[in-house]
């Protein structure tokens, strides 16, 4: 008994070995002065998230507004942030494209995603931004509507990487005006407000005034065929005429009225 009170002495009393163990390092609490410490660390950081598993295509050459317009899509579905594009992008480009690159970068180091743009299309397909705007605000429809859409929306796409401040009205209103006369009228009356919305409506429009151009060829055509006819018959009577001046040796002539 006196033994045991002695045990809760001399530890009551304080002696130098503590009650409890000291808990390894990985699992004990951070002082208020190394946390303090980290989030000074953390503050000269940038957050760079995953970049996604899904990659893009490869690029080598060939048609850069294709490549660009997927790139496009991706960043958005993505939400790749502006200082991360064009290094993510140039790990997909092979070939010719990365040999062209690697001297871009060294000519022109910290070139972002506007320029890149830029100077791939002058490389790859013989125009620079300037030519692309023209291009755009020159487009008309020649054929169907859906290939205007598709023409479209790849101009539209290079469009927004060389400014990004275009909205949705400044595309419907350039959309529209392209349009066919026998379309236009008919979509500008429902006044759409959004590119898809002026797709649709445009499609809708297509039809019949596909078949009223129909209906007014075939009556071209009918009365072609029907005065071709009196043309034909006219020839028939003034070879007859010819044929009995000929045989009679009267003096008919040949532009007089039969």
């Amino acid at each position: 008994m006196e033994k045991s009170n002695k045990g809760v002495q001399e530890n009551e009393g304080g002696t130098s070995e503590p009650l409890l163990p000291t808990p390894p390092s990985h699992l004990r609490l951070a002082t208020e002065a190394e946390l303090a410490s980290h989030q000074q660390e953390s503050r000269g950081r940038v957050f760079t998230p995953n970049l996604p598993r899904l990659k893009l295509s490869m690029f080598s050459a060939g048609n850069p507004r294709e490549w660009l317009r997927k790139c496009h899509k991706y960043f958005l579905n993505f939400q790749i942030l502006a200082c991360q594009k064009v290094d993510l992008v140039e790990m997909f480009l092979d070939g010719k494209a990365d040999n062209w690159f690697q001297g871009v970068k060294l000519a022109k180091p910290g070139l972002n995603w506007e320029e890149f743009s830029e100077l791939l299309c002058e490389r790859f397909s013989g125009k620079g931004s300037l030519d692309i705007v023209e291009e755009f605000n020159k487009l008309q429809q020649i054929g169907t509507v859906q290939e205007y859409e598709e023409k479209f929306e790849e101009l539209k796409t290079l469009m927004l990487t060389k400014n990004p401040k275009l909205d949705e009205s400044y595309f419907v209103s350039s959309f529209i005006s392209g349009l066919k006369e026998e379309v236009k009228p008919m979509v500008k009356m429902f006044k759409p407000q959004t590119l898809s919305k002026a797709f649709e409506v445009a499609e809708l429009q297509e039809l019949p005034a596909i078949t009223l151009n129909v209906r007014k060829s075939e009556a071209i055509h009918k009365e072609v065929g029907r005065l071709s006819a009196e043309e034909q018959q006219y020839k028939r009577k003034i070879t007859c005429a010819i044929s009995v001046e000929r045989s009679l040796g009267w003096g008919i002539s040949i532009g007089q009225k039969i």
